[in-house]
């Protein structure tokens, strides 16, 4: 009986880094089929709406095809409206305002930083009306950060609506889930992923 020798993805790599190269190549493209993170992704977009006490009724959503949400607002809304205007059109401080009354926060402080790429980036420092720190609140995801961040960013430094707002956060969903398809395509992660779940391989690159 003929004995097959097998090899890790790492080992693959150093002895046969041809058949390595095809092996990485199959996995890139079934990446794009299986997005691992993908269903939390868009869950934190979702419940970020509801949070809110929005409720999507049309959205298209996808990595090469363009983004919108649609979404209708119940009436308690307009209960919030300083002035006869709906509260969609809201921007700038009033705007700012609702977000923070509507996601229970206590103050929000925008932080610049310098991150490890030497570019400057920001993020945001969020109290809870409780005096906690706000963090990942709709799923405990990530995203949910992302997401939120988004909002706030919005209204205070690019001058959009409420509506826009939460309409962009379709484009934050393509964002995302790009990067994560990016991520999962790297090299590094599928060396992490093959050792961790104990990938093997043939000399040609076959998968045991």
């Amino acid at each position: 009986m003929k004995t097959i020798k097998v090899y890790s993805a790492s080992e693959l790599k150093d002895k046969f880094p041809e058949a390595f190269e095809k092996v990485l190549e199959k996995w890139q493209y079934n990446c794009k089929e299986d997005i691992f993170w993908g269903d939390e992704i868009f869950a934190s977009m979702k419940e970020t709406f509801e949070a809110a006490g929005l409720t999507l009724t049309n959205w298209e959503l996808g990595t090469y095809s363009p983004c919108f949400v649609r979404f209708t607002m119940p009436t308690y809304w307009s209960e919030l409206a300083e002035v006869d205007m709906l509260v969609e059109n809201y921007e700038g401080k009033r705007a700012l305002k609702w977000l923070k009354e509507a996601f229970g926060l206590k103050s929000v402080k925008r932080v610049n930083y310098i991150g490890h790429d030497k570019k400057k980036h920001f993020r945001y420092d969020i109290v809870k009306t409780d005096g906690e720190d706000w963090s990942c609140e709709f799923t405990g995801y990530c995203a949910d950060h992302d997401y939120i961040e988004s909002l706030l960013e919005d209204v205070s430094k690019n001058g959009c609506t409420l509506e826009d707002a939460f309409s962009n956060l379709a484009k934050v969903y393509g964002k995302l889930i790009e990067q994560e398809l990016e991520n999962q395509q790297s090299e590094e992660y599928f060396l992490e992923h093959a050792g961790s779940n104990e990938f093997s391989y043939t000399e040609h690159g076959v998968r045991i």
